[in-house]
Protein backbone atom coordinates (compact mmCIF):
# COMPACT_ATOMS: atom_id res chain seq x y z
CA UNK A 1 0.00 0.00 0.00
CA UNK A 2 2.59 2.30 1.12
CA UNK A 3 6.31 2.43 -0.26
CA UNK A 4 9.39 4.28 0.94
CA UNK A 5 13.07 4.34 -1.03
CA UNK A 6 15.65 6.41 0.29
CA UNK A 7 13.37 8.27 2.62
CA UNK A 8 13.95 10.40 5.82
CA UNK A 9 11.64 10.77 9.13
CA UNK A 10 9.28 8.98 7.55
CA UNK A 11 6.08 8.79 9.96
CA UNK A 12 3.02 6.53 9.20
CA UNK A 13 0.46 7.10 11.92
CA UNK A 14 -3.42 5.95 12.84
CA UNK A 15 -3.96 4.33 9.10
CA UNK A 16 -6.04 1.34 8.15
CA UNK A 17 -4.12 -0.54 5.44
CA UNK A 18 -6.48 -2.70 3.20
CA UNK A 19 -4.69 -5.46 1.10
CA UNK A 20 -5.16 -3.68 -2.09
CA UNK A 21 -1.57 -3.53 -1.97
CA UNK A 22 0.98 -6.83 -1.26
CA UNK A 23 2.24 -5.35 1.71
CA UNK A 24 1.24 -2.46 4.03
CA UNK A 25 4.13 -0.79 4.58
CA UNK A 26 7.47 -1.56 2.28
CA UNK A 27 10.37 0.45 3.45
CA UNK A 28 14.27 0.53 2.09
CA UNK A 29 17.19 2.58 2.22
CA UNK A 30 15.64 4.89 4.62
CA UNK A 31 15.94 6.73 8.08
CA UNK A 32 14.13 7.10 11.04
CA UNK A 33 11.22 5.14 9.70
CA UNK A 34 7.95 5.31 12.37
CA UNK A 35 5.21 3.06 12.07
CA UNK A 36 2.13 3.45 14.63
CA UNK A 37 -1.08 3.07 15.76
CA UNK A 38 -2.24 1.26 12.10
CA UNK A 39 -4.22 -1.13 11.53
CA UNK A 40 -3.11 -3.44 8.75
CA UNK A 41 -5.17 -6.62 7.21
CA UNK A 42 -5.66 -8.73 4.27
CA UNK A 43 -2.52 -7.86 2.51
CA UNK A 44 -1.29 -10.51 0.52
CA UNK A 45 2.55 -11.16 1.46
CA UNK A 46 2.67 -9.48 4.80
CA UNK A 47 2.18 -6.28 6.84
CA UNK A 48 5.59 -4.46 7.38
CA UNK A 49 8.75 -4.94 5.11
CA UNK A 50 11.71 -3.07 5.68
CA UNK A 51 15.28 -3.39 4.42
CA UNK A 52 18.69 -1.30 4.92
CA UNK A 53 16.91 1.19 7.23
CA UNK A 54 18.35 2.54 10.16
CA UNK A 55 16.34 3.96 13.08
CA UNK A 56 12.99 1.81 12.65
CA UNK A 57 9.94 1.73 15.15
CA UNK A 58 7.22 -0.26 15.29
CA UNK A 59 4.62 0.71 17.74
CA UNK A 60 1.00 -0.03 18.85
CA UNK A 61 -0.24 -1.80 15.24
CA UNK A 62 -2.24 -4.60 14.73
CA UNK A 63 -2.40 -7.18 11.86
CA UNK A 64 -4.91 -9.24 11.06
CA UNK A 65 -5.43 -11.98 8.18
CA UNK A 66 -2.34 -11.73 6.63
CA UNK A 67 -0.71 -13.81 3.73
CA UNK A 68 2.53 -13.50 5.16
CA UNK A 69 4.74 -12.68 8.19
CA UNK A 70 3.67 -9.55 10.50
CA UNK A 71 7.07 -7.77 9.89
CA UNK A 72 9.48 -8.67 8.32
CA UNK A 73 13.35 -6.70 8.67
CA UNK A 74 16.31 -7.31 7.03
CA UNK A 75 20.18 -5.36 6.60
CA UNK A 76 18.25 -2.94 9.45
CA UNK A 77 19.93 -1.06 12.37
CA UNK A 78 18.44 0.19 15.64
CA UNK A 79 14.96 -1.84 15.33
CA UNK A 80 12.46 -0.93 17.72
CA UNK A 81 8.58 -2.92 17.92
CA UNK A 82 6.38 -2.17 20.94
CA UNK A 83 9.64 -1.05 23.05
CA UNK A 84 11.29 -3.61 22.28
CA UNK A 85 14.80 -4.25 20.37
CA UNK A 86 15.02 -6.90 17.81
CA UNK A 87 17.42 -7.95 15.64
CA UNK A 88 17.53 -5.96 12.15
CA UNK A 89 17.19 -9.72 10.05
CA UNK A 90 13.83 -11.14 11.63
CA UNK A 91 10.66 -12.43 10.94
CA UNK A 92 7.78 -11.62 13.46
CA UNK A 93 3.91 -13.09 12.80
CA UNK A 94 1.50 -12.37 14.87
Amino acid sequence: VLNFRGCDGVLVENCGLYGCGILGVQADVCRDVTVKKCEIYECSYGGISIGNSSGVKIENCSFRDLGGDALNFYECKDVIVDGQQVSGNSRLSY
